[in-house]
């Protein structure tokens, strides 16, 4: 995952979030500042000069630097301390923000803490320290960010600056998890940064900070996707969106699409991943969050990635390299450019796989180098922490030697206490492993009758013995195999307002009543991708009847589907309804995997029969013409005529409208 840290550092005064303006477009408020200026007395000036800084500072860094300077020379020429500590903070931000010279920024936030500290301005002090902790996080000195961040949440408690606590809880929970991210995500420091947020939104709830609300929600969402709690996950994203929306907050109302994006793909929900991605890519390409506009294209990438779909995967890939260049986003360049060698591999051209796979282990290593050096900064903060423990230890162990002789003689003493009392637990516990002996071989016995019929639930009977005996299960071809594939048309509309555990029960809903259909006409379910379903006939077993099979099953899917349909009319519900697929011809069936096995079918069959579900009609059992010459004699058929078929040219399809009178399974074979 491609994360963006949201800290909230309020007195940086660059909080920008509703001042947003488009380029080009007049924007009343820097005009209404600009006119008080030309009547505005030196003091007054300068506040007025840092409040355009805060406003530019998104779209115009040039200016922001501008008017931050010129904010400096004038504090400086009236000895207005508070107006200079504010526009080295504003320097410090922008430096940060726009540079790779963080050592700049430091200097600039280390002198207004100096001047701040002069004048005694609790609360300005808070903020330096605040903004230092930023550098050190960005650094990995996550012990010195820890420090200055504990004596800014001192003081600000102090002072009783409720919204400054609230901004200080959040960036230690957002230190916490920074530090699991680059070292070993570890859960328990998660859960550490977790703790912070959760005091955090507690506070932003008491005062309605709605848009701090979001981001703490954000915030534990990210860490909850990093741990694999998916569902906490997806419930803290929605919070956070729902608010965004209500505030109209839609410049990180694209980070919260992207993020849910990221969740279902990590899911294998790709129709779900999918609409995130868009609805993202569309709101910042509104408000020209370039970097999250990148990061989704990435996403929708890899989702075609996922479907096969090789040539828009590198379209949309090629999108998101050419932002992630233009934002210098080294990771983002990075993934995209290893998914690119990956999917021209796929293809077979390995020439452009291995130039696009050399640059991005180049980057790699490059992101590497940089996170070794600040595991170094962490470590030498390590290092002179330890110093100072080792002075005190050394202090406290003369006191403790003392106390270490008496121990040893009492030591002695019990001793002999302890010898017999090891003898008697040597006899307890042979006795105790011989038990364990016995019941283990039971134990043994019971798991391996769960794991055959966990088997049995994963592979076809007969793979399934040939994989005990032999260890492996060769792959076969059949000459005569059908192949059926469904999808759900109107599925985002119907599952928009559901939650992940609604959808899910949905489409059980639904499959079960699929499985159980082809139990009836002798098929073989293959696998189901996201709302899609995929079974074939003639196979591990084969026959020549698979063809009629498939095709009643089809009708018996469509017909459930009808019924479906209108029970959800009946409660004013949306519905989905079913384009459905089939063709037959020769394939190759086998196991892949070593680890989580699969029972998986391959060849040009399979490959049609998906393009005849893609060119469907709803509710109808849409079939090709070499299905169609089998069943002819059986099924009263309706020819569509040349079907344009992605990656097959056109293709005859036939519609089956129902069974002929006192037909059997007779074909034209």
């Amino acid at each position: 995952m491609l994360r963006c840290y949201l800290l909230f550092l309020f007195a940086i005064t660059l909080s920008i979030t509703g001042f947003s303006q488009s380029k080009g477009k007049p924007n009343p408020k820097i005009d209404s500042i600009q006119r008080l200026m030309e009547k505005a007395n030196d003091t007054t000036k300068v506040n007025l000069l840092n409040e355009l800084c805060r406003l530019y500072a998104l779209n115009n860094m040039k200016k922001a630097f501008q008017y931050a300077e010129e904010s400096l020379t004038l504090s400086k020429k009236n000895d207005y301390k508070q107006g200079e500590a504010q526009a080295l903070t504003t320097l410090g931000v922008l430096t940060r923000k726009s540079t790779d010279d963080i050592d700049k920024a430091f200097d600039f936030h280390k002198r207004a803490l100096k001047i701040r500290e002069d004048i005694n301005d609790v609360k300005g002090i808070a903020t330096s320290l605040n903004n230092m902790a930023a550098i050190y996080q960005q650094k990995s000195n996550f012990p010195a960010a820890m420090e200055v961040l504990l004596k800014a949440l001192k003081l600000r408690e102090d002072i009783k600056d409720e919204q400054g606590i609230l901004t200080t809880l959040n960036n230690l929970g957002t230190m916490y998890m920074r530090q699991a991210d680059e070292t070993s995500h570890d859960k328990a420091i998660y859960h550490k940064a977790i703790e912070y947020f959760e005091k955090a939104l507690k506070l932003a709830y008491k005062l309605n900070n709605k848009q701090n609300e979001a981001i703490l929600l954000n915030n534990m969402g990210s860490i909850y996707e990093e741990t694999k709690e998916y569902q906490k996950s997806i419930d803290n994203y929605l919070k956070a969106m729902k608010i965004r929306k209500e505030i109209h907050d839609e410049f990180q109302l694209t980070s919260s699409f992207h993020s849910l994006g990221d969740v279902y793909l990590k899911m294998d929900s790709l129709h779900i991943a999918f609409d995130y991605y868009e609805k993202g890519l569309s709101i910042g390409e509104k408000t020209q969050n370039r970097q999250v506009v990148g990061q989704c294209f990435y996403g929708l990438a890899q989702v075609y990635e996922k479907r096969k779909d090789y040539g828009t995967c590198l379209q949309k890939a090629k999108e998101g390299l050419t932002i992630a260049y233009k934002v210098q986003d080294k990771k983002g360049v990075m993934s995209l450019k290893t998914l690119m060698a990956r999917v021209y591999a796929a293809q077979g051209d390995f020439a452009k796989a291995y130039q696009l796979k050399d640059e991005a282990t180049v980057l790699k290593d490059s992101i590497f180098n940089q996170v070794n050096s600040k595991i170094l900064a962490n470590a030498q903060a390590n290092v002179e922490k330890e110093r100072t423990e080792k002075v005190k230890k050394e202090k406290e162990l003369g006191e403790k030697e003392q106390k270490v002789k008496n121990a040893r003689q009492q030591l002695f003493n019990y001793l002999g206490l302890g010898v017999v009392i090891f003898i008697a637990g040597v006899a307890f516990l042979l006795y105790r492993g011989q038990q364990r002996e016995k019941k283990h071989s039971q134990e043994i016995e019971l798991e391996k009758d769960k794991s055959d019929k966990l088997l049995l639930n994963i592979l076809p009977e007969e793979v399934a013995n040939e994989l005990k005996i032999a260890g492996k299960a060769k792959a076969r071809h059949y000459k005569l195999a059908s192949v059926l594939f469904t999808d759900f048309q109107g599925f985002t509309a119907r599952t928009a307002t559901m939650t992940p555990e609604q959808v899910i029960e949905e489409l059980n809903g639904c499959f079960s009543a699929f499985d159980a259909i082809i139990d009836k006409h002798n098929l073989e379910k293959i696998k189901t991708i996201g709302d899609a379903y995929m079974c074939a006939g003639g196979l591990p077993i084969p026959n020549t009847t698979n063809p009629v099979d498939i095709i009643r099953a089809g009708l018996e899917i469509q017909t459930y589907m009808e019924n479906y349909k209108t029970g959800c009319i009946a409660r004013g519900e949306a519905y989905f309804q079913c384009r459905l697929g089939i063709n037959t011809g020769e394939v190759v069936a086998g196991v892949v995997g070593t680890k989580k096995f699969a029972y998986d079918i391959w060849g040009d069959t399979v490959n049609t029969a998906s393009r005849a579900e893609s060119g469907g009609i709803v509710n109808k059992v849409n079939i090709t013409e070499s299905t169609y010459e089998l069943v002819k004699d059986v099924f009263e058929c309706e020819y569509r005529g040349e079907v344009e078929a992605k990656g097959k040219g056109k293709i005859k399809m036939y519609l089956v409208l129902g069974e002929k009178a006192g037909k059997t399974n007779k074909m034209s074979i």
